[in-house]
């Protein structure tokens, strides 16, 4: 990494939906991260008993990386290693991430190679870079089998956005046994399902750019501009060089631990039937560090 220069990491968990836009999936012209919105009228099955309860959507990043006094009106909370986080709400809200002068000016999305063969149901344990494959993300087809390949998730049923093009998307932190192997998911659709669709699940996307000299843009629709770089006293965990920020869309409260995503069902209400929701194969989870798990405090 040159002399002065630093990487920007925007890391994306919880229920959100990926639209690529351009003729080229693997160098699209823009990435929009669509949030789902889990308020207003819900089946039954929702809540309860397995159920998932309400979502909200967050943008989470570190006070002392912030380039001005633009996020005065965030919520600030205290981190473990002392420093502070700001919590801005996302509801509602468009917003756009824009490089620096000087930073990348094109997307580069990981993908599997088409050359590749078969997919495989899980990564190769002994290939690190096969984590990083955005296959590892479920598709609407997974979900619901009768989805045509054009579905777009309607506009009603988004809570904000996130759209940037620019930099390297890649999946990462493939949910794991507690063993340390790949977690294999089925699709199910009352209590039935197809073992050839069975995939792994990536945790979280991570937008990345790299050698910056100024600045990261998050442009803000309604409630203002941030301007992020790095800290020159990074805290305890936080790397040299490295600004990163988050996205989130998970519960608001706590619930009872599953092998089951039932978060997923929120989207029964969206796509065509019949709906198959993903359950965990053979094993607990490793929830040690990851919020694919059901049960983890989204804030």
């Amino acid at each position: 990494m040159p002399v002065g220069s630093y990487d920007f990491e925007l890391a994306f968990t919880g229920l959100f939906a990926l639209t690529f836009k351009g003729k080229d999936r693997e160098h699209p012209d823009e990435v929009e991260v669509a949030l789902i919105k889990t308020s207003g009228p819900q089946h039954g099955h929702h809540h309860g008993a397995g159920g998932s309860p309400p979502h909200r959507p967050l943008l989470s990043y570190m006070t002392e990386t912030l380039a001005d006094a633009s996020a005065h009106k965030d919520q600030v909370f205290p981190a473990p290693n002392g420093h502070l986080v700001a919590v801005r709400d996302l509801t509602r809200q468009k917003i756009r991430i824009v490089p620096p002068t000087g930073g990348p000016t094109k997307l580069k999305a990981i993908w599997r190679p088409s050359s590749a063969g078969t997919p495989p149901q899980v990564p190769d344990q002994f290939d690190e870079a096969e984590e990083m494959y955005l296959d590892w993300l479920p598709s609407f087809q997974k979900l619901a089998p009768n989805a045509p390949s054009s579905f777009h998730l309607p506009r009603k049923h988004v809570a904000g956005t996130v759209r940037f093009s620019a930099g390297k998307l890649f999946a990462a932190e493939v949910a794991r046994k507690i063993n340390g192997k790949y977690v294999l998911w089925d699709f199910k659709q009352k209590g039935k399902f197809d073992p050839r669709a069975s995939q792994a699940i990536a945790d979280l996307i991570i937008l990345r750019m790299e050698n910056l000299k100024r600045p990261v843009k998050i442009e803000g629709h309604s409630v203002g501009d941030l301007f992020l770089s790095p800290s020159l006293r990074p805290g305890r965990g936080q790397q040299p060089g490295l600004v990163q920020a988050s996205v989130t869309n998970l519960p608001t409260v706590d619930s009872a631990l599953s092998d089951t995503l039932h978060h997923f069902s929120f989207l029964d209400r969206i796509l065509p039937s019949p709906f198959q929701v993903p359950e965990a194969r053979n094993g607990l989870l490793d929830c040690s560090s990851s919020t694919i798990c059901p049960g983890v405090k989204g804030g």
